[in-house]
């Protein structure tokens, strides 16, 4: 069932960071793009629909490969922005739950961070399932949660140890629930898709500012993660930068900080008959 607090929660949240997203933590999700097109088998001459395209990252990237690609966004400031960066992509308003596209139309539906943020998985799989070809294929990227990711470990943990992780923002599925195995195979095999494949990749978060780029992604750079640190007191603010200074200082090497950023890619074909 649509969750429709949540989706307007994140279609906002997106609209307001839109302009900034890029520049901070999107400049390493768009690291991604290469091993995602090559996990759902794009090539040239393939007919591609990138959902979440935020930036239009993944969506120009399979131009570059030869393919046609198309990129939905839920927010019309993501649909701008990656617009102006890449006019020679089509970029088009729609959500996950409702994809702008004739069914059986397209080869690969692919999805970069998207799972986190969308508000009913089940129509986003059964739509990405309607849209595709028989033997597509539908691949996304989704996070590892805290406890094998340093990079949320640390900004989520600061929070935690210093704030409060309940204040109240709009309930959706918990943004790290895919790392599950067989959370993603009963979605997947549920809609109509074969077995799945899993590939881990290793991103890294790379700054000579530390402490204070990653305080700039709490406040800039995403949406849940951004709401999440607004809503702390001044008093709490202050001591969860207190926190991420001290956390992130095992990974400052010269004056530069680099911290991993651990991401997986599912993958799986829609059977035929």
């Amino acid at each position: 069932m649509r969750n429709q607090a949540f989706q307007e929660f994140e279609r906002t949240g997106w609209e307001e960071v839109a302009s900034s997203y890029a520049g901070s933590i999107g400049r390493v999700t768009a690291g991604v793009a290469g091993p995602l097109l090559d996990a759902a088998g794009v090539e040239r001459g393939s007919v591609v629909l990138d959902v979440a395209t935020g930036p239009g990252w993944v969506a120009a990237a399979a131009v570059e490969r030869g393919a046609s690609a198309l990129g939905v966004d839920i927010a019309q400031a993501m649909v701008d922005e990656a617009s102006r960066r890449y006019p020679y992509v089509e970029f088009r308003l729609g959500s996950a739950e409702e994809l702008p596209v004739d069914s059986g139309t397209v080869d690969t539906v692919v999805s970069a961070f998207g799972m986190p943020h969308f508000a009913d998985h089940h129509a986003f799989a059964a739509e990405a399932f309607r849209v595709l070809r028989p033997g597509g294929r539908l691949a996304f990227s989704s996070w590892l949660p805290p406890a094998r990711n340093p990079f949320f470990d640390v900004v989520l943990g600061a929070i935690a140890r210093q704030g409060s992780l309940d204040v109240g923002l709009p309930a959706g599925v918990d943004m790290f629930h895919w790392a599950a195995d067989e959370a993603c195979d009963d979605l997947l095999t549920g809609a109509g898709f074969g077995p799945a494949t899993r590939e881990l990749v290793e991103l890294v978060w790379t700054d000579e500012d530390g402490p204070a780029a990653m305080l700039d992604f709490l406040e800039r750079g995403g949406v849940r993660s951004r709401a999440l640190f607004l809503a702390q007191t001044a008093e709490a603010k202050s001591a969860i930068a207190d926190d991420i200074a001290s956390s992130l200082a095992a990974y400052e090497r010269d004056g530069r900080w680099a911290i991993p950023l651990r991401a997986f890619i599912v993958a799986a074909d829609k059977l035929v008959g």
